[in-house]
């Protein structure tokens, strides 16, 4: 077995899944041991850290070994692609004035695609569709909350600048609606505190996703901060490949949204994709890939992506039956040639889609709807322990 050369792209929310580079690279260590015939042999991972940009940015390395009678080799070097911190740049530092307005703009312009979608009563609609719905629904309760925390906060900025205006602010409309608000802003500095006590992560969740949000949200509907990390993405890969040599081959492993900032280094809209990238990028594997999910809020964004002479030979999919986040493509040629509409492309590329389910999907009734198992399926690729089974596994078996 050759050593490959991979970078994985994880999902947002790694404050409640176990998605970090660590995790991935442990899981896979462990599927490759599992997968392995020869029961004697060993594989450990070891982290290390690796700068690429003149910037002081540096990314977390994985090297899996496998230690044989024989000897000892790297046979998997995992390279991790922070995107987040990217995403999410233009509101992680933003005041707390700017936040509320973009937040309440959001939420206003996404209320009736919400509305939309999880009241339509047509019958033609699958319940995975009205399950993708429920989830968005939750996405929108949680933000909502998160706003209603923000408002104490704002409400006190407001009443600085008042403070420095003089009495004529104060004596005016706006003056008293703040007045006649403040109670309320006391009733949720009440609520916020409980909900702090009972669950003293819960600020940091609602602060974390509000802002994940804002960032996914703009990067699928303006395209903002695209270009910059599909750049840092391009400048990683030219790194990688000055320091181990021009003929390398290099996997993009993506998980959840990681997979859509993948697939859009690999077929973007805008531009054809960098030259390393078309060179070097042999293998693509996507995990959870939100494919169905992201195309009922934001139409046709995956569609008529042009294949512009990648090296790509193989593409591996993982989803699950019960993960309503996750999209099949094996068995409708009409949904491959909506994302790239080159049948050659499809007919000599390697696709590969594997269906890994930890309950039957025919079991999930409306009980189960309304405790979102199909949503809490899109983390049961892996468990929070590292010595689980894992989709992995599919990925190990390729390779032994």
């Amino acid at each position: 077995m050759c050593m490959k050369r991979a970078i994985y792209l994880a999902g947002l929310g790694q404050e409640m899944y176990p998605m970090s580079l660590r995790d991935y690279a442990q899981r896979l260590s462990k599927a490759l041991d599992e997968e392995d015939p020869v029961a004697s042999n060993a594989y450990k991972a070891e982290i290390s850290e690796m700068e690429y940009s003149q910037e002081g940015l540096s990314v977390d390395v994985v090297t899996i070994s496998k230690s044989s009678e024989q000897d000892e080799k790297i046979v998997y070097k995992l390279y991790n692609f922070d995107y987040a911190q990217f995403l999410t740049s233009n509101y992680s530092d933003a005041n707390i004035l700017k936040r509320f307005l973009v937040l309440c703009l959001v939420l206003l312009a996404r209320f009736p695609s919400l509305m939309k979608s999880f009241f339509d009563f047509n019958f033609h609609i699958k319940k995975r569709s009205k399950i993708q719905a429920s989830y968005f629904l939750i996405i929108y309760a949680v933000l909502g909350m998160y706003l209603l925390f923000l408002i104490p906060s704002v409400l006190s900025v407001l009443n600085g600048m008042m403070d420095q205006s003089g009495d004529t602010v104060n004596n005016s409309w706006f003056g008293e609606f703040l007045n006649w608000i403040e109670p309320v802003a006391s009733g949720i500095v009440t609520s916020f505190a409980v909900t702090m006590m009972l669950s003293p992560a819960s600020k940091t969740i609602f602060a974390k996703t509000a802002i994940e949000y804002l960032g996914a949200n703009q990067y699928l509907s303006t395209g903002e901060q695209r270009q910059k990390i599909l750049g840092k993405l391009s400048k990683l890969i030219e790194e990688i490949i000055e320091k181990e040599g021009e003929d390398i081959k290099i996997e993009l492993h993506g998980y959840s949204f990681g997979s859509v900032i993948a697939f859009d280094a690999l077929f973007p809209k805008e531009s054809p994709p960098s030259t390393r990238i078309k060179n070097c990028i042999t293998s693509f594997c996507t995990i959870g890939f939100p494919l169905d999910y992201i195309e009922i809020y934001w139409d046709n964004y995956f569609s008529n992506r042009v294949y512009d002479g990648l090296s790509l030979v193989d593409w591996k999919n993982i989803w699950s039956e019960t993960d309503v986040l996750s999209s099949s493509l094996d068995n409708d040629k009409t949904k491959k040639l909506s994302l790239i509409k080159d049948e050659q492309f499809w007919e000599t590329l390697s696709f590969r889609e594997y269906s890994y389910n930890i309950f039957d999907s025919n079991s999930v009734g409306y009980l189960e709807l309304f405790m979102f198992y199909g949503i809490r399926a899109h983390s049961m690729y892996w468990d929070r322990h590292s010595d689980s089974k894992s989709c992995l596994v599919y990925l190990a078996k390729n390779d032994n």
